[in-house]
């Protein structure tokens, strides 16, 4: 249910703020290079969709106000476990820089959007 739920998102997004795009660019070039360097690629096709996810994430670490998932445990059972290792590996510098501690449920939004990732490589 949680990952179909993010998949049926992938409609078309309207691209990301450019102010966000200022405020987050060396977060984004950090996303970038770590991706790639994990052999995942973010499509055209899905570029403005997961952008705008990575924006909210970015927003709500920043706020501290991380989104909750009802049911972490059923939402960790439908998700790889690569995709949580790499999203944790990933999140990590993102939450220490704004001195927090990764959220599990960002966590697993960010697994879950990996999965697409690699669906649509």
């Amino acid at each position: 249910m949680f990952c179909r739920m993010i998949r049926e998102e992938k409609r078309e997004a309207p691209g990301p703020d450019e102010n966000l795009k200022e405020r987050y660019a060396e977060d984004i070039r950090y996303i970038d290079e770590f991706l790639a360097g994990h052999g995942l690629q973010v499509k055209d096709s899905i570029a403005d969709m997961f952008y705008n996810h990575i924006f909210a994430l970015l927003s709500r670490i920043e706020q501290n106000d991380c989104t909750k998932v009802a049911d972490e445990e059923a939402a960790m059972a439908e998700i790889e476990d690569r995709w949580i290792e790499l999203a944790q590996e990933m999140a990590a510098p993102l939450f220490e820089k704004r001195q927090l501690e990764p959220d599990r449920s960002e966590i697993l939004f960010l697994a879950t959007y990996f999965g697409l990732l690699q669906e649509n490589n």
